[in-house]
């Protein structure tokens, strides 16, 4: 409370006393006068000051109750300019507070996208069929799948005897053959930190330490763009049913990163295994 209102509050008061006092002086005089007899006025002068006294404190207390009640005191708080609107602070204090506000809308950190998105694998049909061409002639076949959300691609595989096989160091799609055939699959690496021409070399002296010949070595651009390398390996200078054939792709990825697709097949399994690891290396795709 104020100096000023605390003044005004003392000066109703007093005034309000002082009338009081006058009514229970006036209340005394007349009941003293019209109920007791004048030899008795001594003795009954103190208990009707008595009476007065608590009448007039009973007074006061019904007064300043029904001036606070009405609410005749004046509330500090309209004329307190440092005083702010409740309903103004509520807005500045939510918009202000660092805990309400809305966080990272707008923003659109690569982070945060590859966050938010879907794995691979719920963005693309989980089969489907597709139409390849086998020695001239069209066949339908049924395709599954497969996915590397670390390296974002995608690509897919005959379900009809062909399996992925994830990995840490390359991913695999595998036929399965019986015991005595040699392996056929096609491996999938990914390379960074080099150069096209390095891996070509790299390759090339890869066939070389396994015993193979480098047949061909060309730029294609199907089933994808890439340099490819073909080796052979002969016992004896003579081609067997089983003899070993490797085919490499070497294709760019993202980031000056490389990718690169070994074939592994041998001469009898040549020409139908081959085609069809093409048509599944054209369904690949870098996903960004």
């Amino acid at each position: 409370m104020d100096k000023k209102l605390e003044s005004e509050f003392k000066n109703r008061l007093e005034k309000e006393t002082e009338e009081i006092t006058e009514l229970k002086e006036e209340t005394w005089n007349n009941i003293s006068r019209e109920l007791f007899p004048e030899k008795n006025k001594k003795i009954r002068t103190n208990w009707v000051k008595g009476f007065a006294a608590a009448l007039g404190t009973v007074a006061v207390a019904a007064i300043m109750f029904f001036v606070f009640v009405t609410g005749d005191f004046t509330d500090e708080t309209q004329n307190d300019p440092v005083q702010n609107d409740p309903i103004e602070d509520e807005v500045t204090e939510r918009t202000n507070d660092p805990d309400t506000e809305d966080k990272d809308i707008g923003e659109d950190t690569e982070d945060n996208e590859f966050d938010n998105e879907p794995p691979l694998k719920d963005r693309f049909p989980h089969e489907k069929e597709v139409v390849i061409e086998m020695e001239g002639m069209k066949e339908p076949i049924e395709v599954q799948l497969a996915t590397n959300d670390e390296l974002r691609y995608i690509i897919y595989f005959d379900k009809d005897g062909y399996q992925f096989i994830p990995g840490e160091e390359m991913d695999e799609i595998i036929f399965a053959l019986d015991e005595g055939y040699p392996e056929v699959g096609m491996e999938i690496q990914h390379f960074t930190d080099t150069t096209s021409e390095e891996v070509t070399e790299h390759v090339i002296e890869s066939l070389a330490h396994e015993g193979m010949d480098v047949t061909r070595e060309d730029l294609i651009n199907w089933p994808i763009d890439a340099v490819m390398i073909t080796g052979e390996g002969a016992e004896g200078n003579q081609v067997q049913w089983n003899t070993p054939v490797h085919r490499y792709y070497i294709t760019e990825g993202e980031n000056d990163s490389l990718f690169v697709f070994k074939q592994k097949l041998f001469v009898e399994a040549q020409e139908g295994h081959a085609l069809r690891f093409d048509w599944m290396l054209e369904s690949f795709e870098i996903v960004e």
